[in-house]
């Protein structure tokens, strides 16, 4: 079966053409792969292949290898931008991946790193894709279609008596002022250093930026602020479609105690519910764990789904050698894991 295949770039109207036929997520978007290649370092594309029943697209950020600059990898951009499907979700899927690997060879491409996509529908056939999947665990999300008083029965208690006990003592939500984008964006810079993060989620200004010009219309910001108008918290959300996404978050070093984080993710339920979404993607724990991050967000999550993640070598003999023939370690890939475990030392 013939199945033509193209490489795309971000200001190529195929792309948005490409997105217009298919349910697809802010992930996708060519904003917002072009932001993350910033972040990446790296170089927005996007591969798509026609015939054989269907089409493929495939959103990615192309990556120069440090060892070989005339080598190159691909990664899917941060969240959850998997492949997606036109056609018949039966159909035999694996002629458009035989392409995607033949392509990647002749663009030199050592290996590839996809994020799946949790629940879209018109995700590709995770089964029929090449590589090792790997689950990382479950992400948190809130049916938004159930109504208000069956949800709040199934919020935590501890959850309603802090959210209670924030909006007694003077706290509020404020949705997409603007004018505190800076101050949010300080905050996130703060908690990753309390946290001790690593140096991939120190994001660079150029990346907000970057989210501010190319997605105006699928970005928001749920700030909190204190009774003396102080800003205490921030959380940066995308939406699309049906779905929005909880992006990236911060709060303040002195509200710690008190977090009204809280009061941000009860507010942003009952607004994303008025204004007609399904789902909200609360995200999962750090690196897919179950710790204390995931029991907080399961206090507020209705329904799970699982995160599963998609490593594909290309070049086995080059990736081989790029990796000193250490290709057996958790990370992926290989060849990269000297040098994030130098950000990670650089960081702490």
């Amino acid at each position: 079966m013939t199945v033509d295949a193209v490489w795309l770039t971000p200001d190529d109207p195929r792309w948005p053409g490409v997105l217009a036929r298919v349910d697809h997520d802010a992930y996708h978007l060519p904003g917002y792969v072009q932001a993350a290649a910033w972040q990446e370092e790296g170089c927005a594309a996007a591969f798509w292949s026609r015939g054989a029943g269907g089409e493929l697209f495939v959103p990615l950020i192309l990556r120069p290898v440090p060892q070989r600059g005339d080598w190159h990898d691909a990664v899917s951009p941060y969240g959850y931008p998997g492949p997606l499907w036109l056609g018949d979700p039966a159909a035999d899927q694996r002629p458009h991946w035989q392409a995607f690997a033949d392509s990647g060879r002749a663009r030199r491409l050592v290996s590839v790193f996809f994020r799946l996509h949790p629940f879209l529908p018109s995700a590709a056939d995770p089964q029929q894709m090449p590589g090792t999947q790997v689950v990382h665990g479950d992400i948190y999300v809130v049916d938004l279609r159930q109504p208000h008083e069956d949800y709040q029965r199934q919020v935590r208690k501890s959850h309603r008596r802090s959210v209670r006990r924030l909006q007694a003592e003077g706290f509020r939500v404020e949705h997409n002022t603007w004018e505190h984008f800076p101050g949010f964006t300080e905050l996130y810079d703060r908690s990753m250093q309390r946290l001790g993060a690593s140096r991939y989620y120190q994001l660079r200004p150029e990346y907000f930026a970057a989210l501010r010009r190319e997605l105006p219309q699928h970005l928001h910001l749920l700030s909190a602020f204190d009774p003396r108008g102080r800003l205490a918290a921030a959380g940066l959300l995308l939406s699309c479609g049906g779905a929005v996404h909880c992006h990236l978050g911060g709060v303040g070093e002195d509200f710690l105690l008190n977090n009204p984080t809280r009061l941000i993710d009860m507010q942003t339920v009952e607004l994303f519910r008025e204004q007609g979404y399904a789902l909200l993607n609360l995200g999962g724990g750090l690196g897919g764990e179950d710790d204390s991050l995931a029991q907080y967000k399961r206090g507020f999550a209705t329904t799970t789904f699982p995160y599963a993640t998609c490593r594909l070598v290309l070049d086995e003999a080059a990736y081989t050698h790029l990796s000193g023939g250490q290709t057996d370690t958790p990370f992926f890939p290989a060849y990269r894991q000297r040098g994030a475990e130098l950000a990670a030392l650089t960081a702490d």
